[in-house]
């Protein structure tokens, strides 16, 4: 019997084409590990797509405010207080503080004229964030404008 017949159907060592369990193993290990970083970067994105939104909500409701106190106002402008509120659905996470008050002293002796002629109007939007370490702030989005009296 010849030697190559006999051993026609047997392969030779380390000729079998494929993966080892060793091999597959550390595959997956490596995948673990990369889909542990894609979904920290997901998440971390996730966040800040939230921020941006309530941000981005935040400004529209100032401008909003800010018309409705002019309209309010009118022609005989602000008075001096404090008054504050809460939005409508869907804002109603949000809440405006609107404070008037007489121009600030930021230009020593040169703000006194414009004590007389100015009022200094800051609105407030403020809601509840989470911050980087998942706990609730309070964020705020403030402006400050000054009027006419």
């Amino acid at each position: 019997m010849d030697k190559d017949a006999s051993c026609k159907g047997m392969r030779k060592a380390g000729s079998f084409k494929g993966f080892t369990l060793v091999e597959l193993m550390v595959a997956v290990m490596i995948s673990a590990i990369g889909m542990v970083f894609v979904l920290s970067a997901l998440q971390r994105t996730m966040a800040v797509l939230s921020t941006a939104e309530k941000m981005t909500t935040a400004n529209y409701l100032l401008n909003r405010r800010i018309w409705e106190n002019d309209q309010l106002d009118g022609e005989s402008g602000p008075e001096e207080g404090e008054t504050s509120g809460e939005f409508d659905e869907p804002y109603e996470l949000f809440r405006w503080r609107r404070t008037v008050s007489e121009f600030p002293d930021i230009f020593g002796e040169e703000s006194e004229p414009l004590k007389l002629h100015l009022w200094a109007e800051t609105t407030t939007i403020s809601w509840q964030g989470r911050g980087i370490a998942r706990d609730l702030q309070t964020r705020n989005l403030t402006v400050t404008r000054f009027l006419n009296k």
